[in-house]
This record gives structure tokens, C-alpha cells and sequence, in this order.
């Protein structure tokens, strides 16, 4: 939607499939031209044989074997108002899968929650297994996560409405 909708391109959204291996048959038979997808569930033989070509990333982390030149795609958005309603709508995957805690959790729990996470996700064999799986490890320190979440909810209703209605078109 963030292409047909912010950058013109003209596409036709095809959904339906049940599964992820029936979509990735799909686009084998060519049933469809593309997909959006996470970088860890495209086959590695078609990053390997250059049977895919992304056009963009949506955040600002960058798989060790995609091409450089990928850009983000906030940062090739038409103008200002457009960046800021792609980056809104794109701010949860700088997130990723967050763990959260209610705010009445004390704070020197938190602070041993935060602590176990960060000693996990730096862990050399659950390091190892996720990158056996092609699976991102790009952790965001319980700081970073609130920061933003709080630019999320920081966001000038203007452009909460523009996003609103990008998604919905």
C-alpha cells in the first residue's frame, strides 16, 4: 500500500494464499511478480542465484547477504510529509518483537528482565542457531525500544490520518 499509495507505483494486490510455501509457488510459476516479504523467509537459493531483486528495505538494519545498495525506504520517499507517513508506518519494525512489561512492574525488575534479554540475545549458540535459521538478531535495549515507541505516539495526528488512510486505499 506504502507503494501504490505513497510513490505511485502501480500494483495490484493479490492475497489469498494460504501459506507461505503456496505464495512462494506462486511467484515460482509466476503467478505473481513480487512479494513483501521478511529477508529471513525468502528461499536462499533465490538470493544465492539472483532470482530476486529487492527495491527497497523497511528498516534501517541490513541483512549481511543483501546487497548494499538497497535503500530504506524512508530515505527515497517523495518529500518531507511522505517520509515522515512511511517512517510512522514503518516504525515497527525498527521495534521488531518486543517484550513488554506492564508500567506497575517494579523498576529493579525491569532493570533484571533487561539485563537477562540482552545476556540471551548475545548468547554464542542462540547466536548460532538464529543464524543457521537466517533469522535477524538485532536487538534493541529496552531504552532504544522506548524511544521509540514514544516518537510512535509522538506523532503529529496529521500524519497519523495520512498513514490511516495510505493503509486503508
Amino acid at each position: 500500500m506504502i507503494l501504490k499509495n505513497i510513490f505511485g507505483i502501480d500494483i495490484r494486490l493479490v492475497s489469498g494464499y494460504p501459506g507461505s510455501a503456496e505464495y512462494a509457488l506462486a511467484i515460482e510459476r509466476g503467478e505473481l511478480d513480487g512479494g513483501c516479504d521478511s529477508w529471513s523467509s525468502i528461499p536462499e537459493s533465490w538470493i544465492a542465484e539472483n532470482k530476486i531483486a529487492p527495491i527497497y528495505r523497511a528498516g534501517a538494519s541490513q541483512p549481511p547477504d543483501m546487497k548494499p545498495n538497497v535503500p530504506i525506504l524512508d530515505e527515497i520517499a517523495p518529500d518531507a510529509h511522505a517520509k515522515a507517513i512511511v517512517h510512522l508506518l514503518n516504525a515497527a519494525n525498527e521495534l521488531g518483537r518486543p517484550f513488554v512489561a506492564s508500567r506497575a512492574v517494579p523498576a529493579e525488575r525491569i532493570a533484571i528482565l533487561r539485563s537477562a534479554f540482552e545476556q540471551a540475545v548475545r548468547d554464542p549458540a542462540f547466536v548460532a542457531e538464529a543464524t543457521k535459521a537466517r533469522l535477524p538478531v538485532s536487538p534493541r535495549s529496552g531504552e532504544q525500544a522506548l524511544k521509540i515507541v514514544e516518537e510512535i505516539y509522538a506523532t503529529p495526528p496529521d500524519i497519523v490520518a495520512a498513514a490511516r488512510k495510505v493503509i486503508e486505499n
